[in-house]
This record gives C-alpha cells, structure tokens and sequence, in this order.
C-alpha cells in the first residue's frame, strides 16, 4: 500500500509540473552551481536530501550530497559528475551510489528531478529545488 501511495505521489508532482523539462548544455552549468534541497523517493520511505554543486568548471563537476535520515543517520559524501546525454550524471569517489539528473527550468525557476542508486538502501527518485 506504501509503495503504491509513493508511485502516486511521484506521479501527481511530475504531472503538476509546469516548469518544462530541458536537456542540460555546458552554458547551463554556471547557473546550476550552488546550494539545491529537496526530497528522495524510495519504497517505504520519503526523507530530505540536499545537494551543493560546488565546482562546474573545469570538469568534473565537484559536488556535495547530504542524504538526511538514513539507518546510519545523516550521511555526507563527496561526488564527482559530468554532462551526459543532457543529464547530470553524479557518482560517489567509492562508486556506492549515484544520481542522474535532469533540468527543469523556466518561470524563473529551477529545478533538478531523476534517479538514484545507493548500493545500502537501494534505488529511488530525487527532486530539487535551487535555493535563493
């Protein structure tokens, strides 16, 4: 029952979406660095997670991903990223876990949305929003 209210809710916040999705290019790169907040979706769970893209240039991308809420508590790491297929492609330096991200942006706002792996807790969805 859990798991269907998730894909549901999921489902309802993508189609409530009116900022439309882009594919990401290099000259979107130093509008998307800076401090991100949002949620992770997973089965039988919800929990905040934050994201700070600290370095677009030069490449790879240096990021920060704060995961609040796991069994080990609040967990911290380091990843690196690059541009592929439009998309934010993340992944940690012990390859535990990963995000594939993709841009909604218009309206004056921005938004990143997509998957993640993490090899402990499994997959999920992930949504942001660039704080001010």
């Amino acid at each position: 029952m859990k798991v269907l209210l998730v894909c549901l809710m999921i489902v309802g916040l993508m189609g409530c979406s009116t900022i439309p999705v882009k594919p990401i290019s290099q000259g979107d790169l130093p509008d998307l660095k800076g401090e991100w907040e949002g949620m992770r979706y997973g089965i039988n769970y919800t929990a905040p997670t934050e994201l700070k893209i600290i370095e677009v240039s030069p490449l790879p991308l240096k990021a920060e991903v704060i995961f609040y809420r796991t069994w080990s508590g609040t967990v911290t790491s380091r990843l690196t990223g690059e541009l592929k297929d439009g998309k934010l492609f993340f992944v940690a330096r012990n390859k535990d876990y990963w995000l594939k991200l993709m841009l909604r942006s218009g309206n004056g706002k921005m938004e990143l949305e997509g998957d993640y792996q993490w090899s402990i807790y499994g997959r999920g969805t992930v949504f942001f929003s660039k704080k001010r």
